[in-house]
């Protein structure tokens, strides 16, 4: 089946970092991400060291009856 636009959310994946610059870098990264298709829901979430965590994320699109997620790894 199809997802539409609305059903989707674009999960943004950084392992996470110590250093809160390079985090905020990455929400950044998201927001413009974001600007160039506001139907898809798109968030951050981090692996490791910084928050917000992967799992609670993907309970959130669940929570919001996402049926595509898509995760777009970031180094």
């Amino acid at each position: 089946q199809h997802a539409e636009p609305t059903d989707t959310m674009l999960v943004m994946v950084g392992r996470g970092s110590t250093h809160a610059v390079a985090n905020e870098e990455m929400h950044v990264f998201a927001k413009l991400r974001a600007s160039s298709n506001r139907r898809v829901l798109t968030t951050v979430a981090f692996a490791a060291m910084a928050q917000p965590a992967l799992e609670p994320i993907l309970e959130t699109a669940a929570q919001f009856g996402r049926r595509l997620v898509v995760g777009q790894p970031h180094s």
